[in-house]
């Protein structure tokens, strides 16, 4: 017969945590788990990684790199095309200003000889006006009675008309050397011309590549923007 003294003991035994090896076993607390079923139940899990979506990620980072790659070829192709009419332009101004140089000094000397040329063609007159003057003598003498050395006037309008014939040639001589000179100037001139239109034509040629490369800069920004961190 077990006493009712014993049956409490065994109750508050069977209450007890049971030893085993010296150890006290703690039993869970029913608490905790209500809390973690409450967690369970009707809240969702904390998201995971979605592989199929990190994957596209990647395959859209990888597409907007490979269009940043073929947009960096295009800015390059550009610039490169930019830089070379920048070059042309130059050297062609170059040679226009030397050109240009090349006809203001011939200019410059055909003015001398239009000036030398121009004395000459006062010296002509002049020339011609004594010679004149030398060949009427003859004439008023005889209209005075013949008085005065007709050889004298003779000679003398001779030395003049001599005289004549040099300016002239000297004046002739200079005024093919002006001429030559202008020719020459005039064709510097123009070759200077055709190298000015060539150079405008390689510096908008230049503005236009600038422009494309520009575009192609500004594409490459915009695409960045889109990458993932």
């Amino acid at each position: 017969k077990v006493s009712g003294r014993g049956e409490a003991d065994r109750g508050h035994r069977r209450g007890m945590p049971q030893e085993r090896g010296g150890d006290v076993r703690p039993q869970d607390d029913p608490r905790e788990h209500r809390g973690q079923n409450r967690q369970h139940d009707g809240v969702p899990p904390p998201p995971q990684g979605d592989p199929m979506i990190a994957e596209m990620i990647e395959d859209d980072a990888r597409r907007l790199d490979e269009i940043i790659a073929e947009l960096n070829k295009e800015a390059i192709k550009h610039k490169n095309a930019r830089d070379d009419y920048n070059r042309q332009a130059g050297v062609l101004a170059e040679k226009r200003d030397k050109l240009q140089a090349q006809a203001r000094k011939l200019s410059s000397q055909a003015s001398v000889y239009k000036q030398q040329r121009d004395e000459c063609n006062i010296s002509v007159r002049e020339a011609k006006q004594k010679r004149d003057e030398w060949n009427d003598r003859p004439a008023r003498m005889r209209a005075a009675g013949g008085l005065g050395d007709i050889g004298e006037a003779k000679s003398q309008a001779q030395n003049w008309h001599q005289k004549v014939m040099k300016y002239s040639q000297d004046g002739q001589a200079l005024h093919e050397k002006m001429h030559t000179l202008m020719d020459e100037a005039g064709k510097l001139r123009d070759e200077a011309h055709v190298c000015h239109e060539q150079c405008q034509t390689c510096r908008k040629a230049a503005e236009s590549e600038h422009e494309k490369y520009i575009v192609a800069v500004r594409k490459i920004e915009k695409v960045r923007d889109n990458l993932p961190e």
